[in-house]
């Protein structure tokens, strides 16, 4: 699968996008909504190819990867593997500042803080979840406020409570905590002068 072509192969990344990999991707997706197995494959592979390449991050936002990450995790929200995949998906897509704030716009940080509340067991989802809010609060203060209005940093401090042994949620809390917290700051201000 395009999946297990792309996990640490910068090369493939490549040779996948250019021959069409992304478009292919997203056709899978679309026919095959209702289908838990392929949207977890076809996340999962959208979140190896956009690791680290900024081109790719890009063309799988133009080609409308976001939306259909965020609607493959609606459409399943209580399969472990799509929410995984999906928080995954959206952490390396993340990175580029632009597609966070089309991660917002198509609904992302609500399905996120959604999932992190629905598989609060999960430590994989837990990381992946404060990773992508992490993520999307960095640097983009529009997105800081809607995941403190959307309980972001109730899921976050959760998602560490519950796995305080876990390095990887406590170090991808702690950071998402860190980015969130200027604007905590700023908020705290504002109903203080008011």
């Amino acid at each position: 699968s395009l999946w297990n072509l792309t996990i640490d192969n910068p090369p493939n990344q490549i040779r996948i996008a250019e021959a069409g990999g992304i478009s292919v991707v997203m056709l899978a997706m679309t026919a095959h909504m209702g289908n838990t197995k392929m949207q977890e494959r076809c996340c999962g592979a959208l979140r190896t190819l956009a690791c680290d390449n900024a081109d790719i991050q890009i063309a799988i936002a133009a080609a409308g990867g976001i939306k259909m990450v965020v609607s493959a995790m609606r459409s399943h929200p209580r399969e472990e593997g799509v929410q995984l995949q999906g928080c995954g998906a959206l952490v390396n897509l993340g990175v580029n500042a632009d597609n966070r704030i089309l991660i917002a716009a198509a609904g992302g940080i609500s399905v996120v803080v959604a999932t992190m509340k629905a598989h609060i067991g999960s430590s994989d989802v837990q990381q992946q979840g404060c990773w992508a809010l992490a993520n999307l609060a960095f640097k983009n203060d529009t997105n800081q406020a809607l995941i403190l209005s959307e309980g972001g940093i109730s899921a976050i401090v959760l998602a560490m409570k519950a796995h305080t042994g876990h390095l990887g949620v406590q170090e991808r809390g702690g950071q998402a905590l860190k980015f969130l917290g200027t604007n905590v700051e700023k908020q705290n201000a504002l109903e203080a002068a008011s």
